[in-house]
């Protein structure tokens, strides 16, 4: 049951039909914006058109990459995870004393 648990919050969050739809969704943004480039092909038009395909396609493999926190260019360690937790934890204990919660059963403060 667990293990499941692990697996299902592993994997990727974001559907790949999303996923193709941004990407798709990009291809128009920036062929509709490269389209309405004057005949004279000016080159302030040029630079507008490549910068902006750069930051959207950047966002979307920057995005899928977060997607995937164990692979990819943005790999990261599952020890740095747990030391993250752990330290969290400790925070946590640090500030409400270990095993208590800062809430009642029903959600309200103490």
């Amino acid at each position: 049951m667990k293990r499941q648990a692990r697996i299902a919050e592993a994997s990727p969050s974001i559907p790949d039909a999303v996923f193709w739809f941004m990407a798709l969704t990009l291809a128009l943004t920036i062929g509709g914006f490269a389209y309405s480039i004057p005949v004279k092909r000016n080159l302030f038009h040029l630079a507008a058109v490549v910068t902006t395909a750069a930051l959207f396609i950047g966002s979307l493999l920057v995005i899928n990459d977060v997607d995937e926190p164990f692979s990819g260019a943005i790999a990261v360690d599952s020890a740095a995870i747990h030391d993250t937790a752990a330290d969290l934890a400790d925070d946590y204990a640090a500030v409400y004393g270990p095993g208590q919660l800062p809430c009642d059963e029903t959600g309200k403060p103490v």
